[in-house]
């Protein structure tokens, strides 16, 4: 299918299911007469070529205007007529641009023994240059700001933008796609952090500034997926509609309660298996993350908050900390207070530091978790 109706001078084509594969009624093998290859209509046999020849169907109807395919004529149960089409008639590849027509006539080839592998024909020379055309440009400057803002969210907002990337269709995001095209230089799937530094530095960040980045990004790993990318990508967008974080947060909020609570927050990190994403974070330090007034639940207004900051308590008061600073953080686990150095500073107030790596420390929690160095207050007391 063509993931949007607004591109369609560089199309964005995602193959998805076409519905049921097979009939359990005992009586016969079923799909979708018209995008069926013949060998399925002339001895019940589907290979992974008879995808290949689906999608040549597909790409027809898309450049023919047609629903359906070409073999798709008036008929009813068993189809003889569609399964006459299929077999027999030519598929007629005219109102392709030239190369894309050479591929599709292959992937159409009644013999599937002759059509090429999903691999052959994206390693066709067409769409070869199609794809090396695109990734190729200059990285969107708008989305490498973005980038640069999903390296200092916090786990709160990435998982609040993990719900929401679940309930959108990830691939109308262009943008967002090309630029995690061009980071995956290898195609395999991931962006790897030495993949992300050569293209970022090319696109102007100081070297340092690149680190950095894909530290926070990435994590201890140094590898981020698909869905994590876009995740953090949704994360760093300011301009989220209160629609679509009320879709979230009444996703989230199962009792209907009008609040999120601590066992509604370990039921999300349980479904979503969001461990990488969410920096080993628990329910109980992410409920800690958003509760701006501090009564064990999240509301709203708190979750709308933790999302796109606004006017919390801390939120005009200025930073306590800055990048460099020494101070101590009060380790519960070890019972005493650790020497450590803040190492990011956001506008919000929450900072990281030194001995928990990747966690933002929210200014509400600074009171009792943070203190400068020699015994002094936290940065809000």
């Amino acid at each position: 299918m063509i993931a949007d109706d607004k591109h369609w001078e560089a199309p964005h084509v995602m193959l998805i299911d076409f519905g049921m594969a097979k009939s359990f009624n005992g009586t016969r093998a079923g799909g979708t007469p018209g995008y069926m290859p013949p060998e399925f209509w002339q001895y019940q046999l589907w290979t992974p070529k008879g995808d290949m020849f689906a999608l040549a169907v597909t790409f027809w109807g898309i450049y023919n205007f047609r629903q359906g395919g070409p073999f798709q004529v008036q008929d009813c149960p068993p189809f003889p007529r569609i399964q006459q089409a299929t077999i027999n008639n030519p598929m007629d590849c005219s109102k392709f641009p030239p190369g894309l027509r050479e591929v599709v006539q292959r992937m159409a080839t009644k013999d599937f023994r002759k059509r090429p592998t999903a691999k052959e024909a994206l390693a066709d020379r067409y769409f070869a240059t199609l794809s090396t055309h695109e990734e190729s440009g200059p990285v969107d400057s708008g989305m490498l700001q973005n980038l640069i803002k999903a390296g200092s969210r916090t786990s709160a907002q990435n998982l609040i933008a993990m719900e929401i990337a679940e309930s959108k269709n990830l691939g109308q995001m262009k943008t967002m796609n090309k630029l995690f095209r061009q980071l995956d230089t290898d195609d395999d799937g991931t962006v790897a952090k030495d993949e992300a530094a050569q293209i970022l530095k090319q696109s102007g960040i100081s070297a340092a500034s690149c680190d950095k980045l894909l530290e926070n990004l990435m994590g201890s790993d140094g590898k981020i997926s698909y869905s994590e990318f876009m995740a953090k990508m949704i994360s760093s967008q300011g301009t989220l509609s209160s629609e679509t974080l009320s879709a979230a947060f009444t996703s989230i909020d199962k009792d209907h309660s009008g609040t999120l609570s601590r066992s509604e927050i370990q039921a999300l990190l349980s479904e979503k298996h969001l461990g990488k994403i969410m920096e080993g974070q628990s329910a109980d330090e992410l409920i800690k993350e958003m509760d701006i007034n501090g009564d064990g639940v999240i509301t709203f207004a708190e979750f709308r908050t933790a999302m796109l900051g606004g006017n919390s308590h801390h939120a005009n008061k200025g930073h306590g900390f800055a990048v460099g600073d020494k101070v101590e953080y009060y380790s519960a686990s070890y019972g005493k207070w650790v020497p450590c150095e803040v190492t990011a500073v956001k506008r919000s107030g929450h900072v990281q530091i030194s001995c928990k790596p990747g966690a933002w420390i929210a200014p509400q929690q600074q009171g009792q978790m943070l203190r400068k160095a020699g015994g002094g207050k936290g940065g809000y007391a």
